[in-house]
């Protein structure tokens, strides 16, 4: 007892261990990051650019494209679905690849 004495005595703290961890990610190294860091295991949700606002999406709400760039899977499915590129003006003409503009 003379120590949690002296420690009152001197306006120390009487916490005598580490308070335990409340984060919601233990085995990751960050709960929040970048949609690379989430997609690799480093982080748990995705962070927003601006930093203030704080989503939930996981790796499951992520996928890779061809060229090895992690998009969301939902906003790459309404995008696809709302047919973008057609209504910029690139048109497929039959017998020949790929989008020609128009």
């Amino acid at each position: 007892m003379p120590g949690f004495l002296d420690a009152l005595l001197k306006g120390g703290s009487l916490r005598q261990t580490r308070p335990k961890s409340t984060r919601k990610c233990p085995p990751f190294k960050q709960c929040y990051g970048s949609k690379a860091q989430v997609w690799h295991g480093t982080a748990k949700f995705v962070e927003s650019k601006s930093g203030k606002n704080k989503g939930r999406t996981t790796k499951a709400g992520l996928k890779q494209l061809g060229n090895n760039r992690i998009v969301y899977s939902r906003k790459s499915a309404a995008s696809k679905k709302s047919s973008n590129l057609e209504r910029a003006g690139y048109k497929t003409t039959p017998g020949k690849f790929g989008f020609i503009k128009r």
